[in-house]
């Protein structure tokens, strides 16, 4: 018989302790959650001086990785400035670096003048 078996010592007392630890701290956790979550909405539905801080400092949170994220990924795509740039002049290959963003672009075009599709880049940079 092939494929995943189900060991008896999966069923042992560990497994359930772990089990029930899990969906305890699971209840517990999300029960403080709703009661300070309720708590905070409705301080914040009152005007206040600071209302806008308060709030910012709750979202900054949530919404400072995905900026974040964005940021560096227009970086390492950037045209001038780019971490893949950089790396291409230190070891003397600008040359490669272009030719890598215009692949990128579809904007590789061969010999020929013909502009090789983009399921063709990696080919064209290997014989380039």
């Amino acid at each position: 018989m092939s494929g995943w078996k189900i060991s008896d010592a999966s069923w042992s007392g560990t497994f359930w302790l772990s089990l029930q630890n899990t969906i305890v701290i699971t209840v517990v956790s999300q029960f403080f959650v709703l009661v300070f979550a309720n708590i905070l909405a409705t301080a914040l539905a009152v005007d206040f001086r600071g209302r806008w801080l308060i709030r910012m400092l709750i979202l900054l949170p949530w919404v400072a990785p995905i900026s974040l994220g964005s940021i560096g990924w227009l970086w390492i795509f950037d045209s001038i400035y780019s971490v893949i740039n950089w790396t291409a002049r230190a070891v003397g290959s600008v040359e490669a670096a272009k030719r890598y963003y215009r692949a990128l672009a579809g904007l590789a075009v061969d010999g020929d003048g013909q502009r090789p599709e983009l399921a063709e880049a990696k080919t064209y940079l290997a014989q380039n």
